[in-house]
Protein backbone atom coordinates (compact mmCIF):
# COMPACT_ATOMS: atom_id res chain seq x y z
CA UNK A 1 0.00 0.00 0.00
CA UNK A 2 1.31 3.46 -0.90
CA UNK A 3 1.13 6.07 1.85
CA UNK A 4 1.85 9.74 2.53
CA UNK A 5 1.15 12.48 5.10
CA UNK A 6 0.40 16.12 5.64
CA UNK A 7 2.42 17.64 8.48
CA UNK A 8 1.99 21.18 9.76
CA UNK A 9 5.17 23.01 10.65
CA UNK A 10 4.20 26.50 11.71
CA UNK A 11 2.22 27.83 8.77
CA UNK A 12 4.00 25.64 6.24
CA UNK A 13 2.32 22.44 5.16
CA UNK A 14 4.70 19.70 4.08
CA UNK A 15 3.25 16.85 2.12
CA UNK A 16 4.83 13.45 2.25
CA UNK A 17 3.93 11.44 -0.79
CA UNK A 18 5.09 7.97 -1.68
CA UNK A 19 4.93 5.63 -4.65
CA UNK A 20 5.57 1.93 -4.87
CA UNK A 21 8.12 1.13 -7.53
CA UNK A 22 7.54 -1.29 -10.35
CA UNK A 23 4.42 0.46 -11.60
CA UNK A 24 6.06 2.53 -14.33
CA UNK A 25 7.97 1.29 -17.38
CA UNK A 26 11.28 2.36 -18.84
CA UNK A 27 12.80 5.66 -19.82
CA UNK A 28 11.18 6.17 -23.19
CA UNK A 29 13.08 8.71 -25.29
CA UNK A 30 14.87 10.45 -22.43
CA UNK A 31 18.44 10.34 -23.76
CA UNK A 32 19.98 13.12 -21.66
CA UNK A 33 19.99 11.74 -18.10
CA UNK A 34 23.40 11.51 -16.53
CA UNK A 35 24.71 10.59 -13.12
CA UNK A 36 25.97 13.89 -11.73
CA UNK A 37 29.67 14.40 -11.12
CA UNK A 38 31.57 17.02 -9.15
CA UNK A 39 31.87 19.30 -12.20
CA UNK A 40 28.04 19.51 -12.30
CA UNK A 41 27.77 21.30 -8.94
CA UNK A 42 27.88 24.79 -10.47
CA UNK A 43 25.23 23.95 -13.07
CA UNK A 44 22.92 22.39 -10.49
CA UNK A 45 23.31 25.42 -8.21
CA UNK A 46 22.50 27.73 -11.11
CA UNK A 47 19.40 25.68 -11.95
CA UNK A 48 18.02 25.48 -8.41
CA UNK A 49 18.94 28.98 -7.16
CA UNK A 50 15.75 30.71 -8.41
CA UNK A 51 13.63 27.87 -7.00
CA UNK A 52 15.36 28.16 -3.64
CA UNK A 53 14.92 31.95 -3.62
CA UNK A 54 11.20 31.63 -4.31
CA UNK A 55 10.74 28.92 -1.65
CA UNK A 56 9.98 26.05 -4.05
CA UNK A 57 13.10 24.14 -3.01
CA UNK A 58 15.03 23.84 0.25
CA UNK A 59 18.26 25.84 0.14
CA UNK A 60 21.46 23.86 -0.37
CA UNK A 61 24.91 25.29 0.15
CA UNK A 62 27.66 24.65 -2.37
CA UNK A 63 29.46 22.59 0.27
CA UNK A 64 26.41 20.41 0.90
CA UNK A 65 25.83 19.92 -2.81
CA UNK A 66 29.48 19.00 -3.33
CA UNK A 67 29.17 16.32 -0.63
CA UNK A 68 25.86 14.99 -2.01
CA UNK A 69 26.38 15.32 -5.77
CA UNK A 70 26.62 11.53 -6.16
CA UNK A 71 22.93 11.34 -5.19
CA UNK A 72 21.95 13.52 -8.16
CA UNK A 73 20.89 12.72 -11.69
CA UNK A 74 21.05 15.61 -14.14
CA UNK A 75 19.48 16.31 -17.50
CA UNK A 76 21.89 18.02 -19.84
CA UNK A 77 21.30 19.79 -23.12
CA UNK A 78 24.06 21.39 -25.17
CA UNK A 79 26.39 21.35 -22.17
CA UNK A 80 23.89 23.03 -19.83
CA UNK A 81 22.14 21.33 -16.94
CA UNK A 82 18.41 21.80 -17.51
CA UNK A 83 17.11 19.39 -14.90
CA UNK A 84 18.08 17.56 -11.76
CA UNK A 85 16.77 15.24 -9.07
CA UNK A 86 18.36 13.56 -6.08
CA UNK A 87 17.80 10.07 -4.71
CA UNK A 88 18.59 9.44 -1.03
CA UNK A 89 18.24 5.67 -0.40
CA UNK A 90 17.37 4.03 2.91
CA UNK A 91 18.45 0.52 1.98
CA UNK A 92 17.31 -1.23 5.15
CA UNK A 93 13.78 0.13 4.67
CA UNK A 94 13.96 -0.53 0.91
CA UNK A 95 12.85 3.04 0.18
CA UNK A 96 14.36 6.34 -0.90
CA UNK A 97 13.63 10.03 -0.71
CA UNK A 98 13.28 11.80 -4.04
CA UNK A 99 14.45 15.39 -3.56
CA UNK A 100 15.47 18.54 -5.40
CA UNK A 101 13.45 17.80 -8.54
CA UNK A 102 13.88 20.75 -10.91
CA UNK A 103 13.52 21.45 -14.62
CA UNK A 104 14.66 24.76 -16.12
CA UNK A 105 11.68 26.95 -16.96
CA UNK A 106 12.56 27.00 -20.68
CA UNK A 107 12.22 23.20 -20.80
CA UNK A 108 9.12 22.66 -18.69
CA UNK A 109 5.90 21.16 -20.09
CA UNK A 110 7.90 19.04 -22.55
CA UNK A 111 7.90 15.79 -20.59
CA UNK A 112 11.43 16.23 -19.23
CA UNK A 113 10.25 16.01 -15.61
CA UNK A 114 8.54 12.72 -16.43
CA UNK A 115 11.70 11.45 -18.13
CA UNK A 116 13.79 12.44 -15.12
CA UNK A 117 11.35 10.76 -12.74
CA UNK A 118 11.47 7.60 -14.87
CA UNK A 119 15.29 7.61 -14.71
CA UNK A 120 15.21 7.98 -10.93
CA UNK A 121 12.62 5.19 -10.62
CA UNK A 122 14.80 2.93 -12.75
CA UNK A 123 17.83 3.71 -10.61
CA UNK A 124 15.86 2.99 -7.42
CA UNK A 125 14.61 -0.35 -8.77
CA UNK A 126 18.17 -1.31 -9.77
CA UNK A 127 19.24 -0.57 -6.17
CA UNK A 128 16.55 -2.95 -4.89
CA UNK A 129 14.31 -0.22 -3.49
CA UNK A 130 10.55 -0.72 -3.40
CA UNK A 131 9.23 2.74 -2.57
CA UNK A 132 10.00 6.40 -3.23
CA UNK A 133 8.80 9.24 -1.08
CA UNK A 134 8.94 12.99 -1.52
CA UNK A 135 8.52 15.83 0.95
CA UNK A 136 7.00 18.88 -0.69
CA UNK A 137 5.41 22.17 0.28
CA UNK A 138 4.11 23.21 -3.14
CA UNK A 139 4.20 20.49 -5.77
CA UNK A 140 2.10 17.67 -4.33
CA UNK A 141 -0.26 17.79 -7.32
CA UNK A 142 2.56 17.08 -9.81
CA UNK A 143 3.68 14.00 -7.89
CA UNK A 144 0.12 12.80 -7.28
CA UNK A 145 -0.56 13.00 -11.03
CA UNK A 146 2.33 10.55 -11.43
CA UNK A 147 1.19 7.93 -8.96
CA UNK A 148 2.40 9.23 -5.60
CA UNK A 149 -0.20 9.12 -2.81
CA UNK A 150 -0.49 10.87 0.55
CA UNK A 151 -0.04 8.77 3.67
CA UNK A 152 0.75 8.73 7.40
CA UNK A 153 3.59 10.30 9.36
CA UNK A 154 4.43 7.00 11.05
CA UNK A 155 5.72 5.69 7.71
CA UNK A 156 8.62 8.14 7.83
Amino acid sequence: MVVGIFVLLGVMSITWLAMELGQVGGLGKAGYELVAVFDDVGGVLELIKPLEQSGWLVRRSRERLEMEIDHFTVVERDGTIIGCAALYPYSEEQCAELACVAIHIDYQKQGRGDQLLAAIEKQAREEGLKELFVLTTRTAHWFQERGFEAGEIEKL
